[in-house]
């Protein structure tokens, strides 16, 4: 099974209404701006840094609804990148224009280790979406053979 690069999230979740926060930023459910929102990739790096970490993205927003810049708190740079290169792949709608959205991903290891490197990627609202996966077993065979399929 290939290891998937990113994950396309076709966010119907239902319009959710509008938020006054009290510094005067507007807060806004992800379900009511983003047209298209792709959510980060688990990549081996990710895979080999922590068990746990949640990152926080606070996306400005133009009059357009494109992204001006990211705001990130949690995590470190090298999961920024993820969720950074995810989101300017992302379409937002220009109904939240000159807003700010504010994204929680938390990247998840537990389980049983194994060779399957499968993402499952759970939405909990309002803007918090799950990625996880269990630790991969580390694959030392350097004969080219591919574990548990009997060829060469």
């Amino acid at each position: 099974m290939r290891n998937t690069a990113s994950f396309l999230i076709a966010v119907s979740l239902g319009v959710g209404a509008l938020e006054a926060a009290a510094d005067s930023d507007i807060r806004v459910n992800i379900g009511a701006c983003a047209e298209e929102l792709r959510v980060p990739a688990f990549s081996p790096l990710a895979r080999s840094l922590n068990s746990s970490v949640s990152i926080t993205a606070r996306i400005h927003l133009d009059q357009k609804g494109s992204v001006i810049s990211i705001d990130f708190s949690g995590g470190n740079p090298r999961y920024w990148a993820e969720v950074r290169l995810a989101i300017d792949q992302s379409h937002f709608r220009s109904v939240c224009s000159n807003t700010i959205l504010e994204l929680t991903f938390t990247f998840e290891i537990s389980g049983p280790p194994s060779y399957d490197s499968q993402v499952s990627v759970t939405f909990r609202g309002p803007n918090h979406f799950v990625l996880h996966t269990n630790p991969l077993l580390p694959s030392i065979d350097r004969t080219g053979r591919i574990p548990g399929s009997g060829k060469n």
